[in-house]
């Protein structure tokens, strides 16, 4: 079976690029080394709703590929005193695993789960904040006639959705959050039945030790686990129905610095110390097999420069170490397993702009420093590969 034979090869892929959470004002930090959640930021409503109340009053803008508008987002956040906070976002990114197993499908074609809607709301209490947060996408799709004989009973329906629902507390002291997800596809040609679906449970904390004008230190801990279930129906009468059961797991330890040097320079240093990122599958009297990826350790590096009141610099790097593994065991065989060790290295720069109550944020294309702009070189390099508009009002 197609599916089958695609999850071994998948699953590193999957576990190397899937993160915990969707982002919306990323440049900033993606320009720092991607230090986002060792340090405070307002990417941090999605990862821990309770966050929203130290960031009403603002819109913002993302635009991650040029000319791409897929890859925009818009949304806003608000304050009413007596009602609390709220905030929309539409058209964000959706990076969830079952778009990449989708793919491999004997139907599930012509429907994606890409990109999202999310809502908050959240309202300060005495000691803490809390924070709602919901998400939401959906896709359909119809053809009625595939065969053009005019036989409706031969029609091809797909659909597929996300439902993502999640809470969390926060404090000067500390953030804690709790999500939930609830994916699925599903394909009907005329008496065949494809579906896949989960349920996702995921747990986000972090404490802040320290000064957070002068050294804080943040310990971070994140845990997501979704089991899953794949089953296809030939719609024959006493013929076996196909089962895989499936499953995904991440747990990540970290620890953060924040060294404000000064009340105009900022050093970020963030270090995972442990992280399993692990994919699974289970055929019902069947092949098994699984990919995961720990990472020993990965090390995160940013300084933030207010260089004039309307110019902020800002610069970053990682060091990630890998250590990946496959297994493969035949129903009626001996397992097989593949480890691979790597390291990956990367270098980001930026720029802030600040005009009254905008900023624009840019991560700089770095062949632009090697190279220089096009009336210097005659390359076609971008000056910058991600925006992101912010406005407070």
């Amino acid at each position: 079976m197609k599916l089958l034979k695609s999850f071994f090869s998948l699953s590193l892929i999957l576990l190397i690029s899937y993160p915990f959470t969707a982002l919306a004002t990323e440049t900033r930090l993606n320009s720092m080394g991607g230090t986002k959640l060792y340090t405070r930021d307002n990417t941090d409503i999605f990862t821990f709703p309770g966050t929203i109340h130290q960031y009403a009053g603002q819109a913002v803008g993302e635009l991650r590929a040029k000319g791409n508008n897929d890859q925009y987002s818009i949304g806003f956040q608000t304050e009413e005193e007596s009602f609390g906070t709220f905030g929309v976002y539409l058209n964000n990114p959706v990076d969830y695993y079952f778009q990449d197993i989708k793919d491999q499908l004997n139907y599930l074609q012509n429907v994606e789960i890409e990109r999202k809607i999310d809502v908050f709301y959240g309202r300060k209490l005495t000691g803490f904040d809390l924070g709602l947060h919901v998400s939401l996408a959906i896709d359909r799709w119809l053809d009625e006639d595939p065969n053009g004989d005019g036989n409706k009973d031969d029609k091809h329906k797909e659909s597929a959705h996300l439902f993502s629902v999640g809470a969390g507390v926060s404090s000067d002291l500390f953030d804690v959050a709790a999500e939930f997800d609830f994916p699925g596809f599903k394909a009907e040609v005329a008496k065949e039945e494809e579906t896949i679906g989960a349920t996702g449970i995921g747990l986000n904390g972090r404490m802040y030790l320290g000064n957070k004008e002068g050294l804080e230190i943040i310990p971070v801990g994140q845990f997501y686990i979704g089991p899953g279930n794949y089953k296809y129906d030939m719609g024959i009468t006493g013929a076996k129905t196909e089962e895989i059961d499936i499953n995904k797991l991440e747990l990540a330890l970290g620890l953060g610095f924040n060294y404000h040097i000064d009340k105009n320079n900022l050093l970020i240093l963030g270090v995972k110390g442990f992280g399993l990122d692990k994919f699974s599958y289970d055929e019902k009297d069947g092949d098994e097999g699984s990919g995961q990826t720990m990472t020993l350790p990965g090390v995160y590096f940013g300084i933030e420069s207010q260089i004039k009141p309307w110019l902020t610099g800002r610069f970053g790097g990682s060091q990630i170490y890998r250590s990946t593994k496959e297994t493969y065991k035949p129903k009626d065989g001996k397992e097989t397993s593949e480890s691979i060790f790597d390291d990956d290295f990367g270098l980001t720069f930026g720029l802030g702009l600040h005009f009254g109550d905008f900023t624009l944020d840019a991560l700089i294309d770095e062949g632009l420093f090697f190279d220089g702009p096009n009336f210097i070189s005659g390359t076609n390099e971008v000056m910058s590969t991600q925006l992101s508009l912010l406005y407070n009002f």
